[in-house]
């Protein structure tokens, strides 16, 4: 066999039979051919193709290759570059056209194209080249095309038409014309500030306004307001959209009148009197009794502790405290000579109250008396 663009044959192979694959072509290659037969006497003339071969891939339809991650949606920033690289299969290799919104792209983009990939570059990319671009691949065998959706994110257009009103008392309402960029970014929203006309700082009154419309409260009666609002995306700021004019809070004129009631102080004075009196107690022999009970008085009254008739306040065998109008009385290691009756007595210039309490103190091992103080207890509703 020989190429087109050769004079000189080259041998493929010897073979007994009457057909032969030739493989190693080069594809889009002319190629001709011709035969010999060979025997034991020398070599027979050759037969000749009278019209060359033309070398060709098995026929197959476009076809992209999904697997170099060809994305559908690209969201790029305003001023960097857009790349979209595509590949794909075919045979014969198929002719490609990039499409942007269903019209075939010409001017700004650069895009090159290969037997099996293309790529479309815009180098500087702009708000309107947001778009559906489309690549349609074809050849003999068929078509097949592919849609990636562009947007091209830039700090957003400001609002238009602010306008001012009052519905509320101390409030005031503002609406707006929508910014063309909120609806086509789901992200993007309004940020509201304001600012007394007494001072140049800007305050945030509110953020992440997705409406057109908002009432801003919590002014000052007799202040004057500046408002401004600002469309924010994932880039930054618009430019903002300013109140022409201050608003005015007006002032509530009129007039509230209190009636205030003479005051007339009162006596808070009483006499003593207990709210939770002493209550009897049985101890065993050795441990501690802790007596106690509240009163109330005004003025506060003095307290004296009695045992039978005798005047114990200030014996030092016992421990006693009276707090907040409660007086409590502790009697450690109890002896059988601590058994007995206990008083509480107290008194202020108003009167006096008194209260009582039995101690008994056991041993051990006198059931008998144990058994006799427990169904005494019993009977007044109090165990120890």
């Amino acid at each position: 066999m020989r190429a087109e663009d050769t004079k000189e044959w080259s041998k493929c192979t010897k073979i007994s039979g009457t057909s032969y694959t030739v493989g190693g072509l080069q594809e889009r290659q002319k190629y001709f051919f011709r035969i010999r037969t060979v025997n034991e006497a020398g070599v027979g003339e050759p037969i000749e193709l009278k019209e060359g071969v033309l070398a060709m891939p098995p026929p197959a339809p476009p076809k992209f290759d999904l697997t170099a991650r060809l994305k559908s949606h690209m969201v790029v920033r305003a001023g960097t570059a857009l790349c979209i690289h595509a590949s794909f299969t075919g045979s014969p290799p198929p002719t490609v056209v990039w499409q942007k919104d269903g019209i075939p792209t010409r001017g700004r983009e650069s895009i090159t194209k290969h037997k099996n990939h293309s790529q479309f570059l815009i180098h500087s990319t702009k708000r309107f080249d947001t778009g559906l671009y489309r690549i349609v691949l074809s050849n003999d065998y068929g078509e097949a095309s592919y849609d990636i959706h562009v947007r091209v994110a830039d700090f957003p257009r400001p609002p238009i038409n602010l306008n001012l009103y009052e519905e509320v008392p101390n409030t005031v309402s503002l609406t707006w014309d929508h910014s063309p960029d909120i609806k086509e970014d789901g992200s993007a929203h309004y940020v509201i500030l304001k600012r007394d006309t007494s001072t140049a700082t800007w305050f945030t009154a509110a953020e992440k306004v997705y409406s057109n419309n908002y009432t801003v409260t919590g002014l000052l009666p007799g202040r004057k307001y500046f408002f401004r609002v600002i469309a924010h995306n994932d880039i930054g700021d618009s430019d903002p959209l300013d109140s022409r004019d201050s608003w005015h809070i007006n002032k509530d004129k009129e007039l509230f009148h209190a009636r205030i009631k003479e005051y007339h102080e009162r006596d808070w004075r009483h006499a003593p009197y207990f709210i939770t009196p002493l209550k009897n107690h049985a101890v065993r022999r050795g441990h501690d009794c802790t007596m106690s009970c509240a009163f109330l008085g005004n003025p506060r009254p003095v307290v004296t502790l009695y045992k039978g008739n005798v005047n114990i306040t200030a014996n030092s065998k016992f421990w006693y405290n009276s707090t907040s109008g409660v007086c409590t009385l502790v009697i450690p290691a109890c002896t059988t000579k601590d058994s007995g009756d206990y008083s509480i007595l107290i008194e202020n210039e108003l009167g006096q109250e008194k209260c009582n309490c039995t101690l008994t103190v056991y041993d051990k091992d006198d059931k008998s008396l144990l058994d006799s103080v427990t169904d005494s207890l019993q009977k007044s509703k109090h165990i120890m």
